[in-house]
């Protein structure tokens, strides 16, 4: 079963196990990626396609991989990098937290889903060559319709049961982003204009940080007397220690406690601000040929700017204070603190 979990305060044993599995996955990934996906048309995976036609593969990209593959090992090897559910065996995380994921046997893979890192967009791929739908492409593919396909799929479904099942035959793949330009984007989308389904997260903010006592029955109406809710507010309930203890919203729930990368081997990781070269390398690894590209607002703006923009107001204490709830995330998959926003905060 392609499940690790090293014994940490074992330094020799996690350092042997952490060598073994780099050796693996560079034996495995050389076998699997020498070639790149050049097709251009849609079909399905069947034993009477014709073959796509490959090129060689530039290095760098299973280079990039490698380095991404490796940083999470050893920060999941690492005795001093603690956080909640690090140390779980597979048989200890929670049946709840298994919501995300999405297995497609046909294909043969297996598919974490973290919120707002394209995942309205992946779905909608899988949607496809899944043959869980009428449509063929994506252009035809009706908005919305990819939610309410996999949640009527997961519905029966003991997905921890069903997901460790397919470990060992099927290729895993998880998509991350920079944890704070993650939580921007969900800002914007969920709380920059009326949201029913947040709207009960909207007015407790609202109560509790923006001193509005009356609060309207819906939020249209709330935004139509022109209150709505700061970045800052959005923070400081992040940071509610009532917030914090309990389970977090999915939206913004950590992707540590969404895929448990210290307990799951995956076989990719991407990341949105390398989408387009991410892609090419996952359909390779897939054998799939869907031909596709995503909105190119995922690299629209860059990550600084963002930043800047929805930080520069946010005091220091709760930059620092937000950098440690998500810090598993920036480290296990590689993205450097915000050190400028502390310096420009000074």
């Amino acid at each position: 079963m392609r499940q690790f979990r090293a014994c940490w305060s074992c330094g020799g044993l996690a350092a042997i196990f952490l060598v073994a599995q780099i050796l693996f996955i560079l034996y495995w990934h050389q076998r699997e990626a020498k070639q790149t996906w050049h097709a251009v048309q849609i079909s399905h995976r069947s034993s009477s396609r014709e073959k796509v036609r490959f090129t060689d593969k530039p290095a760098s990209l299973l280079e990039i991989q490698m380095q991404r593959k490796q940083k999470l090992l050893a920060a999941c090897a690492d005795p001093n990098f603690t956080f909640p559910g690090k140390n779980w065996d597979y048989d200890e995380i929670p049946k709840r937290e298994f919501g995300s994921f999405i297995a497609i046997d046909n294909v043969k893979l297996v598919y974490c889903a973290v919120p707002k890192v394209a995942c309205s967009n992946w779905k909608r791929v899988l949607a496809i060559v899944s043959n869980s739908t009428v449509y063929k492409d994506l252009a035809h593919l009706p908005p919305g319709i990819e939610h309410g396909l996999f949640d009527k799929w997961k519905s029966d479904k003991d997905l921890k049961t069903f997901v460790q099942l397919r470990l060992d035959t099927h290729k895993t793949f998880i998509f991350v982003r920079h944890p704070f330009v993650r939580l921007i984007s969900l800002f914007r989308n969920k709380f920059e204009s009326p949201n029913s389904y947040v709207f009960h997260h909207v007015a407790r903010m609202l109560r509790l940080y923006g001193n509005v006592s009356n609060i309207p029955e819906n939020s249209k109406k709330l935004f139509e007397m022109g209150i709505k809710p700061t970045f800052t507010h959005f923070i400081q309930y992040l940071l509610d220690p009532k917030n914090e203890k309990g389970f977090f919203n999915i939206h913004w729930r950590q992707v540590y406690q969404i895929c448990h990368p210290c307990q799951i081997d995956y076989d990719f990781i991407g990341k949105i601000e390398t989408m387009d070269k991410d892609i090419t390398y996952l359909m390779n690894l897939l054998n799939l040929k869907v031909a596709f590209q995503f909105p190119s607002k995922y690299q629209s703006a860059t990550t600084n700017n963002l930043l800047r923009k929805y930080f520069g107001d946010v005091p220091i204490n709760l930059i620092e204070k937000l950098y440690k709830l998500y810090e598993p995330d920036f480290v296990l998959f590689g993205y450097s603190r915000p050190q400028f926003l502390y310096d420009e905060a000074k």
